[in-house]
């Protein structure tokens, strides 16, 4: 065992990484390798479904690609939980990412239908044990007084590097391996600091305790069911935008940007939409969010994705939607005690996947029968059914608390609070209790 992942140094340099200045170094290296690997699943994700489309591959085995990616999440969820558990953080890291590189170069050699599902399923594995890692990592070293700032670095670096690697498919040749190769190139890029760094400090290697999806359920079943409904909307929504914005006939700089504006557009709702659901009833927001969602579906369903307010309605449909991911998964970690958050982090990522794994055969089906239209409808009629779910629970218990009492928290607090909000990790500052 290295000294990197040795137990006994990790618990020391965690109990001193208690200052800004500490997480700091002791984090910057996971911060730069993330960021890097997401800029290279960023472009490949883009990639592959614009190059699925110029191929003719069809709307329903694009669906099908994209389903074995999220299926991918949920397999890699499990088995990435027991490794960590065995040889650490910094050695699991370091082999997904490298099985990353060789999916993509593989994808970029052999363009056939059936390849591209195996090789996105094994993506879709691996992308979702390295944000376990991560998420893990952050959680464990954070602590109540540090926690928000961490996290709040964290989940902007994610949407921030994802986005841009969306922008380079506008910069690469669709049809060649080279956009492959580059992608693969970041990805191995990305082992670098993560490995290297003398200041990296990841969590102890340890058992995780493990927690059930009845035990889960038992304890929160709205956020486990919202969580869910939010995989289904969102996986299809991502899934298809190149494709939508494709057969609108934007060119590829514009189909990048366009799938691209979801991820910076929660940039823009994260912070104060999850900030008001730690003030409030996590379900109010999460009903009003919906509604929103709903409405930004219709207005995209009548303008296109060819004009400026499309542009502006999937950007805000992406804030939207992120963000009730975030609110679902707050919500079922309210009461989640310290030992059990890295199972409970597997679980969401879990269902997630499930849900996204649903999202874009529905999305793909309704496209192939209904036509491009059908694409927006599909945000919209989830965004519908999601709210309605929560207005019957809100309904059926009315009364759950906040996460943290409006007269606990100081004005400035009120005004300029950042809450955990990138993996839904760590314990709020008062327990809730269990809810249905």
């Amino acid at each position: 065992m290295s000294a990197a992942d040795a137990p006994i140094d990790d618990h020391v340099i965690v109990a001193v990484a208690v200052t800004p200045q500490r997480l700091a170094w002791g984090t910057w290296a996971l911060f730069t390798g993330m960021s890097i690997l997401l800029a290279g699943m960023g472009l490949f994700a883009t990639l592959v479904a614009v190059r699925a489309e110029v191929e003719g591959f069809g709307t329903v085995v694009i669906g099908t690609m994209s389903a074995a990616y999220y299926t991918g999440f949920m397999v890699g969820s499990r088995i990435t939980l027991r490794f960590l558990g065995q040889v650490g953080h910094i050695r699991v890291w370091a082999a997904l990412a490298s099985v990353l590189a060789v999916v993509i170069l593989l994808a970029g050699v052999a363009v056939h239908p059936v390849l591209w599902v195996v090789m996105r399923f094994l993506a879709g594995s691996c992308i979702s044990g390295q944000y376990i890692v991560a998420e893990s990592w952050l959680h464990q070293l954070a602590t109540n007084t540090t926690r928000g700032r961490l996290l709040a670095v964290y989940g902007t670096l994610t949407v921030v590097t994802y986005a841009a690697g969306q922008l380079l498919v506008g910069t690469v040749d669709v049809g060649g391996r080279d956009g492959f190769t580059f992608a693969a190139i970041l990805l191995a890029a990305a082992v670098v600091p993560v490995t290297l760094s003398v200041d990296a400090t990841p969590p102890p290697i340890v058992v995780p305790e493990r927690m059930s999806l009845r035990r889960m359920w038992s304890i929160a079943p709205t956020g486990m069911t919202s969580t869910f409904a939010i995989g289904v909307i969102t996986g299809g929504a991502l899934a298809f935008a190149p494709v939508y914005a494709q057969r609108a006939g934007l060119g590829l700089v514009a189909v990048g940007a366009f799938a691209a504006v979801p991820a910076l557009g929660s940039l823009l709702l994260q912070i104060p939409m999850s900030a008001l659901s730690d003030r409030t009833d996590r379900r109010v927001v999460g009903v009003a969010a919906a509604v929103v969602a709903t409405g930004l579906g219709a207005l995209l369903a009548s303008v296109g994705a060819d004009s400026l307010l499309g542009f502006v309605a999937m950007g805000l449909i992406g804030g939207v939607l992120f963000t009730l991911q975030t609110i679902a998964g707050a919500y079922t970690n309210d009461v989640i005690p310290t030992e059990q958050m890295n199972s409970v982090a597997a679980q969401l990522v879990l269902l997630l996947g499930a849900g996204a794994g649903c999202g874009p055969l529905i999305t793909g089906i309704a496209m192939a029968t209904g036509g491009s239209g059908a694409y927006a409808v599909t945000i919209a009629a989830g965004s519908a059914t999601l709210a309605l779910y929560l207005l019957v629970r809100i309904i059926q218990h009315p009364s759950a608390t906040r996460a943290i009492p409006r007269n606990a928290v100081a004005v400035i607090g009120r005004l300029y609070y950042v809450p955990a909000t990138a993996a839904s990790l760590g314990r709020r500052i008062r327990l809730r209790r269990s809810r249905r």
